[in-house]
Order: structure tokens, then sequence, then C-alpha cells
């Protein structure tokens, strides 16, 4: 089972600045998730692929399927928590 979390950001975005520490802390700690993060100005197709209309947003799949997206800064035990659901 392949569990991966996405965050789609741009770097003129300012919570995305903030948010992305957090979310690169909890993907040091997190062996069990791959992580990746996608610029949607670099590749607008893969956010529209995933429904993103605003930013910061963390989208959650398994194996190729959406489980999850929460718009907004996750805090690190926020991440987690959703992390847990699946």
């Amino acid at each position: 089972m392949t569990k991966k979390a996405i965050r789609f950001t741009a770097t003129w975005c300012g919570p995305c600045k903030a948010y992305a520490p957090m979310y690169k802390q909890v993907s040091e700690s997190r062996t069990d998730w791959e992580f990746e993060t996608v610029d949607v100005d670099e590749d607008p197709e893969r956010a529209k692929q995933y429904g993103v209309m605003s930013i910061p947003a963390t989208v959650l799949e398994v194996d190729g399927k959406l489980l999850a997206k929460y718009t907004g800064v996750l805090q690190p035990t926020q991440l987690h928590e959703r992390l847990n659901e699946w």
C-alpha cells in the first residue's frame, strides 16, 4: 500500500511559506507516508487534477485514490492526526 501526502504551494504564498517547515517536520518523522510538494505555478495541471482551488492545500491518497483534501495550514499535530486516520 502506497500512502502519499501532497502539499500544494506557490512561492508567492505567505501561508504556504509558514506551512513548509511544519510539513517538513512531519515528513521527517513519518516513514509510513511518502511526502511530495507541488508548486501550482510550475505544475498547474496537477493542481487541476486534484481540484486544488486555493493554497496551501494538502491532499492525502492511498494507492492513487484520493482520500481527503485540506485547505489551509495544518499544524504538525493536526497533520499527524489526519495521517493517522488512514
